[in-house]
């Protein structure tokens, strides 16, 4: 996992782990304990074997909201749970076709609308110390 302070929002800390080791542990720890805001994202390929799209945030302690689209079987999959945010496009969710109800540029969208602007090319730069944690053995 890499973690980092975007040059573009010092405020923020991004982080980006190893696909296999998930994201749930820093972000399990950083609205339990600190009380801190976190929003995550997950997106693959449309031609993965098995397609993501997920927008996941955290504040006051607890989850406050997902949405994902998702196929793990022979099926698509759409959830939703939690207060619908203001910036999310509601329309989307009625589609049709489950895999077109939550796009990866929605969740460009989202995350930017949340706060963490990464279509800068800024957010992926620092100005500070940069670390990359990895399990031994």
């Amino acid at each position: 996992m890499i973690m980092w302070s975007p040059s573009c929002s010092s405020h923020l800390t991004a982080f980006m782990p190893h696909v296999q080791s998930g994201d749930y542990f820093v972000l399990q720890y950083a609205h339990k304990h600190m009380k801190l805001g976190a929003a995550s994202i997950r997106s693959t390929l449309d031609n993965d074997e098995w397609p993501i799209n997920e927008f996941i945030v955290h504040a006051d302690g607890e989850r406050k909201r997902i949405v994902r689209t998702m196929r793990d079987s022979s099926r698509w999959d759409f959830f939703a749970e939690g207060e619908i945010l203001p910036f999310e496009d509601e329309i989307k969710y009625s589609e049709r076709r489950i895999r077109d109800r939550l796009s990866r540029n929605d969740l460009i969208k989202y995350i930017e609308a949340w706060g963490a602007p990464v279509s800068n090319f800024q957010f992926w730069t620092t100005e500070s110390n940069s670390y990359t944690f990895a399990k031994k053995g």
